[in-house]
């Protein structure tokens, strides 16, 4: 057990150096430290490839013909190390495992090529039957396949028949309904239109595709609202959204409690508000070029098990990013949640991480009076007139490890710490124990310790 501990105290210091041109470089070796293997120019290699499965519905009875066929691009985001003469192979299984399809790729294969995603895979839609399958794309090195600790690169796709005309049929009634609805139903139905938007228009998709369901749920509220009903009726469990922003909508992912339809009436519950980090690939905040903000199926998915098994609403926000107002997003958004999901007299935390926390942090004055409890991880100054009225609104903070952002909430603990010293402190701040965990994984490792908060303010 020592030996596998060593490792993962160094993987925060691995991913706290500078991306320097090569975002991949740090989460490889820090990944490559976790299982024990070195973080050759192969391993890199691996780690950083990547493939555009387009379309990500491919539908053989497209009006658009490139619509008919799945085009699967391997690429590299950046440039790395050529460890050897490089081939792929690549493969398609349905749900099963069974394989559909098998195609090596050996012409256009260097790191320049690769670069401008020249070696594609063409794979017939007409030869596959409706369903969801598994792409799977293995590097091979001087003909050498991956070794059992190098990464292997798998997403997945779907074979619809029809898709394109029922996802343009779909669009086209959400555009010509949204000005009509008031502002909860507009935004929710805005939100589920821009993931079948995102996925039509060939946009890279959040941790997996689910392009399917996503039609299959905007289809759904537009005939609840065509019959005047809730957009959500008959919708349960986990679903993407938006609601009311400051001057658009705020995506979200929205994951009732017992997997309810949020259009049923029932009990109040509590309601937990996650906000997330803007993407970046460093401690820099070395920005991508897109996408400007960070969708909330990745938070969603970062806390999959979060809370599991409580009787609370939970909600994941966009990031912050774009140019938006989020302080006033985050003012908008939280009644707006509330009412959606019947919070009534219960009580709302809100738990926010590294760019939405330094915002939570600063306009805290103004969102005191809707939240029961805060959480601020990885940033979050929070000014000291502010922090001597907080009252009795409890605080949480994460430090994170080589974050400088983090330097703000350690103020805000030395700030309590003197008042606490002169016995004129009336608050309730305090940090997370335990080390402090490498900056993309805040939020989930302080799940534990943030789920026992709520629960505090809240009960099971």
């Amino acid at each position: 057990m020592a030996g596998a501990a060593r490792p993962r105290r160094r993987h925060p210091r691995a991913l706290a150096a500078p991306a320097a041109g090569s975002p991949f470089q740090a989460p490889a070796l820090a990944l490559a430290r976790l299982r024990g293997v070195e973080a050759d120019p192969a391993f890199v290699l691996r780690a950083t490839l990547g493939v555009f499965p387009l379309p990500e519905v491919c539908d053989p009875d497209a009006a658009n013909e490139v619509c008919r066929q799945l085009n699967a691009s391997v690429f590299l985001p950046f440039t790395v190390p050529a460890p050897g003469a490089l081939a792929f192979l690549v493969e398609v299984r349905d749900r099963a495992g069974a394989a559909c399809f098998a195609q090596k790729l050996e012409q256009d294969t260097a790191v320049a090529d690769l670069r401008m995603a020249r070696p594609v895979a063409r794979i017939p839609g007409a030869e596959l039957a409706d369903g969801s399958y598994e792409l799977r794309v293995r590097a091979l090195v001087d003909g050498a396949p991956p070794r059992p600790a190098d990464p292997e690169l798998r997403v997945r796709f779907a074979v619809l028949r029809g898709y394109q005309a029922r996802a343009e049929r779909a669009l086209g009634t959400a555009r010509d309904l949204a000005p009509q609805l008031p502002q909860r139903d507009r935004s929710l139905l805005e939100g589920l239109a821009a993931e079948v938007r995102r996925a039509y228009l060939g946009e890279a998709f959040d941790v997996a595709s689910d392009a399917v369901g996503d039609l299959v749920r905007l289809e759904a509220a537009l005939e609840n609202l065509r019959q005047d009903r809730h957009p959500l009726h008959g919708l349960r469990g986990e679903l993407a959204g938006a609601v009311p922003g400051a001057a658009a909508p705020l995506a979200c992912v929205l994951r009732p409690a017992g997997g309810r339809s949020l259009a049923e009436p029932g009990p109040a519950r509590p309601l937990v508000v996650i906000a997330g980090a803007s993407p970046a690939y460093d401690l820099e905040a070395t920005r991508p070029a897109a996408p400007a903000t960070r969708g909330p199926r990745w938070l969603a998915a970062e806390l999959g098990g979060f809370a599991a098994g409580r009787d609370w609403d939970l909600a994941f926000l966009e990031s912050p990013g774009g140019g938006r107002n989020y302080a006033e997003d985050l003012r908008r958004a939280i009644p707006a949640l509330r009412e959606l999901c019947g919070t009534r007299d219960r009580p709302v935390v809100l738990v926010c991480d590294r760019e939405s926390a330094s915002i939570a942090g600063l306009q805290l004055a103004g969102l005191r009076g809707s939240i029961a409890g805060l959480v601020l991880v990885g940033a979050g100054a929070i000014p000291a007139p502010v922090l001597d009225g907080l009252g009795d609104l409890p605080v949480r903070l994460g430090l994170l490890h080589g974050c400088r952002s983090s330097d703000g909430l350690q103020r805000v603990l030395d700030y309590v710490a003197r008042a606490q010293a002169e016995q004129r402190w009336r608050g309730d701040v305090r940090a997370f124990g335990g080390p402090a965990p490498a900056w993309p994984y805040g939020l989930p490792a302080f799940a534990p310790a943030i789920e026992a908060f709520v629960a505090q303010l809240a009960g099971p």
